[in-house]
């Protein structure tokens, strides 16, 4: 009997400009150390394509619930993005294609991994990228515990022109899915490139309550530690850890049980033989 595989897209335009972006995303993949595959399917929401609340993060809802195998190696989503001028519809000509690995009981996020989506002059833009979360950068709390994915995008603008909703995909099996061992990139305007230095951008926003992005770039392969200390010098909390291939990504936090104040970010990169090979602290500030 034919199934249809259920995928979501994120669709956005700009009413005075006529510019337009969507992110369609792909079945989610596990991909073992042996290379089986196992896919994590969407839930099925019973919206169609209501008006979603614009803010610096936009979510496409998050995937059914499943349990994370010992031998998992790595997560993929597969993603499609399309548009016209979208340039025009980031804050600074690009945004963040990321994805949440959430704890479904008390809804932690145990790690929050991203690729940036730059724009080219050009008007159109066509491209098919993936997005892959190492499973060693997540937190131990992961192991064992039943999980679900939540794609995000960030970096959208929020004015009153610019609407967003929630697409639904029905396809059939495999239609839109790997089918080698790395995600193939078409040509296209799109822009995904490997930084030329390390770097750690100012979060924004800035103030901000309760939740921030922060953007982080590696030069080279590495061990990144990326975490959030307080006045006193105490780590509050652990962004991104592990090892990373060299790009850009882009991590959220959620200071919601925290208290009003400074805090500080530090992103510290060291190679396989445990030499730093970038360290940089930002000041944030948290405004209740």
């Amino acid at each position: 009997m034919f199934q249809p595989c259920y995928t979501r897209s994120l669709n956005f335009i700009d009413k005075t400009t006529n510019s337009s972006l969507s992110v369609e995303l792909a079945t989610p993949t596990l991909v073992h150390a042996s290379g089986v595959r196992d896919t994590v399917t969407f839930q099925v929401t019973l919206s169609d394509t209501d008006q979603l609340a614009i803010s610096n993060l936009v979510d496409a809802g998050t995937s059914a619930g499943f349990t994370m195998p010992s031998d998992i190696d790595s997560i993929i989503v597969p993603f499609a993005v399309y548009g016209h001028k979208p340039q025009t519809l980031f804050f600074n000509g690009s945004g963040s294609v990321g994805l949440q690995v959430v704890n479904s009981m008390d809804g932690a996020i145990l790690g929050t991994f991203g690729t940036i989506i730059g724009s080219a002059a050009s008007q159109d833009a066509k491209s098919m990228l993936a997005l892959t979360v190492p499973v060693h950068g997540l937190s131990s709390a992961s192991r064992g515990a039943t999980l679900k994915l939540k794609p995000i995008l960030t970096g959208v603008r929020s004015d009153q022109s610019v609407v967003t909703s929630l697409g639904h995909i029905y396809s059939g099996p495999g239609s839109f899915t790997l089918s080698k061992a790395d995600v193939s990139f078409e040509e296209s305007s799109f822009l995904v490139s490997v930084p030329t230095s390390f770097g750690l951008s100012q979060n924004y926003p800035n103030p901000f309550n309760p939740t921030t992005r922060i953007d982080y770039q590696l030069s080279a392969p590495g061990i990144v530690s990326l975490s959030v200390y307080d006045v006193l010098g105490r780590r509050v909390a652990d962004l991104a850890g592990g090892y990373h291939k060299a790009g850009y990504y882009t991590s959220t936090w959620n200071a919601n049980t925290m208290s009003s104040g400074v805090y500080y970010v530090r992103c510290a990169v060291t190679d396989e033989t445990g030499k730093q090979q970038f360290s940089k602290v930002e000041k944030v500030m948290l405004v209740k």
